[in-house]
């Protein structure tokens, strides 16, 4: 297995990495990775990918796979671990779940209490729900507190 994390200038709270079950997987995560309560684990050789400026908030489990194996009526596999993609400045919200074959492009927002567990191929999206879906397009976010920035009249 292969871990890379980048040089980031903020604290990585409460980071879990678990891939002690899987073989040559990759958890590499870019530039300026700012998280306060993330598990990750991985599940059969499959890969965690997240960009530079990924923002995590706390409570967040993101899994590339099951954990135990589930068989069709023809006794063939139909839940196989898949890697997860996320992009650059992505802003995951509190609770989230993002599971197995979840990509998340850039400057996403993904909305807390959320379960992801599909692919979405737009940027610029707030991805929210359960299951998780897009639910605005055309956005773009800043990682300091509304009471920061200038009031508008």
């Amino acid at each position: 297995n292969i871990c890379i994390i980048e040089k980031t200038k903020s604290c990585l709270h409460n980071l879990s990495v678990l891939l002690q079950i899987s073989k040559n997987s990759i958890f590499k995560v870019g530039k300026n990775f700012l998280c306060w309560g993330v598990e990750f684990q991985s599940r059969d050789s499959r890969n965690f990918i997240l960009g530079d400026n990924v923002l995590i908030s706390y409570g967040i489990s993101i899994w590339n796979g099951d954990g135990h194996t589930i068989f069709n009526e023809n006794n063939k596999v139909s839940n196989y671990s898949k890697d997860v993609i996320i992009g650059n400045k992505v802003w995951i919200g509190h609770k989230a779940e993002i599971l197995k074959g979840t990509i998340i492009q850039d400057n996403s927002v993904v909305g807390a209490c959320s379960v992801v567990n599909k692919a979405f191929y737009e940027s610029n999206v707030i991805i929210a729900g359960q299951p998780a879906k897009i639910v605005k397009h055309g956005i773009t976010w800043d990682p300091r507190s509304t009471s920061s920035l200038p009031q508008k009249a």
